[in-house]
């Protein structure tokens, strides 16, 4: 049976976009950010892991100067 498709939403995949934010945004707190993009992540499905994500990127890229 193949891998579900919420895996490809993992913390090896989050990490990576922090690396990326932090190369454009110095002052990204990438640490943080993965920490909130993945709490309790194993649980979610689909669509909670993307709004999960989605609100982590909101909370830190805004939070930017």
């Amino acid at each position: 049976m193949p891998e579900p498709f919420k895996n490809l939403f993992n913390k090896s995949i989050i990490a990576g976009m922090a690396d990326h934010f932090l190369k454009a945004w110095p002052d990204f707190d990438r640490d943080s950010f993965v920490q909130s993009a993945t709490d309790n992540l194993q649980s979610l499905e689909l669509k909670a892991r993307s709004e999960q994500i989605t609100q982590a990127m909101s909370a830190f890229l805004l939070s930017i100067d």
